[in-house]
């Protein structure tokens, strides 16, 4: 997908907030034991991905969780005491702190601050939470605002001259204006109108599209609505993508419904989608989207229920979560050796685990 094509490699390439991007860089040069940053602003400005790209360009390894995962904050905080045994540096980050408020996660996240020795970069939407009143004392606040209509258009242009295709100026200004200030949907906006096209002179009107529907709230929008249109627009305001989407919905239909026939119709329509995301994901046949949205949106016709549902992470995205530390030191242990041995890390990986049968080590 163009969106992932396209994803900053290096700090250069990050669209707009130069002051915040500068202030980052400089608290993590500067870092000091104590004190974090906390990252606001509107979902699908760039508040994550800031932190991958500087430790890219920096050589600086990351460790990201997210909020919901209390016990591996807990895991992460006890590591994060003392410094590795290669000397490398690292950024802690956790996600979508908001959402997560209860005094438990707080603690947790202010003792994870107290005692780093690595600088800790949290992001919210919305900052003032009052969940998050004891924890704003630990943390320089930085705001995210929503790029600029011409930067974005700027960033379209540039995309779709990569990609070989011209589209008309006032598409570009249009999509850029709808966009709300989030590139990462007008990349996806894009995508739809040039996919399997070289040149594009006009389209369906694309009109002003509210953004920054939480996974919460677009889940909840999905399974009670009773209506294609406001879960159609839940999704495409919702700050994850649609293949994320996608789980959480998979993840959660044994708790939206307790009637087996319910849970088994929700889980074929769920298949048909499956069957159009392979298309997208495996065939890269982009169109296939439309048709993957509309079998999702089609669930919430299954019954109208406003009774509160308690919604649960992906298991999926979450097992990839909790391995992402040790997955990232297994890669920094293997870049280290493979340039002692004088190979690659891939084949660093392949041979470990007979050396450690060979040796008898863990």
């Amino acid at each position: 997908m163009l969106v992932n094509r396209y994803k900053p490699k290096k700090v250069s390439d990050i669209v707009g907030n130069s002051t915040a991007l500068a202030n980052i860089v400089e608290y993590i040069k500067t870092f000091k034991t104590g004190k974090a940053i906390l990252l606001y602003g509107a979902p699908g400005i760039g508040k994550t991905i800031i932190s991958q790209v500087i430790s890219i360009d920096n050589k600086i390894n990351i460790t990201e969780v997210h909020a919901s995962e209390i016990e591996e904050v807990k895991k992460i905080k006890s590591s994060s005491t003392m410094m590795s045994l290669l000397g490398a540096k690292r950024i802690i980050v956790v996600d979508e702190i908001d959402n997560y408020t209860d005094k438990g996660t707080v603690t947790e996240i202010i003792n994870l601050i107290k005692t780093s020795k690595f600088p800790v970069i949290l992001t919210a939407n919305d900052a003032y939470d009052k969940g998050l009143r004891t924890l704003r004392g630990y943390c320089t606040l930085i705001q995210f605002r929503r790029i600029g209509t011409l930067s974005i258009g700027k960033k379209l242009r540039e995309i779709c001259a990569k990609e070989g295709v011209e589209v008309d100026n006032d598409i570009i200004v249009r999509i850029a204006e709808s966009s709300g200030g989030d590139l990462r949907s007008a990349i996806n906006d894009l995508q739809i109108i040039i996919t399997n096209r070289k040149k594009v002179t006009h389209t369906e009107i694309i009109g002003f599209r509210e953004r920054g529907i939480n996974i919460f709230e677009a889940i909840r929008i999905i399974f009670k609505s009773n209506s294609l249109n406001d879960a159609s627009k839940a999704i495409d305001s919702c700050d994850k993508d649609i293949e994320e989407i996608f789980w959480w919905m998979e993840q959660n239909i044994t708790n939206e419904y307790k009637k087996p026939e319910e849970i088994a119709f929700a889980f074929d329509i769920l298949s048909k989608a499956d069957m159009f995301r392979e298309k997208v994901y495996v065939g890269k046949n982009y169109r296939m989207l439309l048709y993957m949205k509309n079998m999702m949106v089609s669930m919430t016709l299954i019954r109208k229920d406003n009774s509160y549902t308690p919604y649960k992470p992906p298991e999926k995205i979450m097992i990839l979560g909790k391995s992402k530390e040790d997955r990232a030191e297994n890669n920094e242990t293997h870049g280290k050796l493979a340039q002692e041995l004088h190979c690659s890390k891939r084949c660093i990986k392949t041979q470990l685990p007979y050396l450690k049968i060979i040796t008898g080590l863990d």
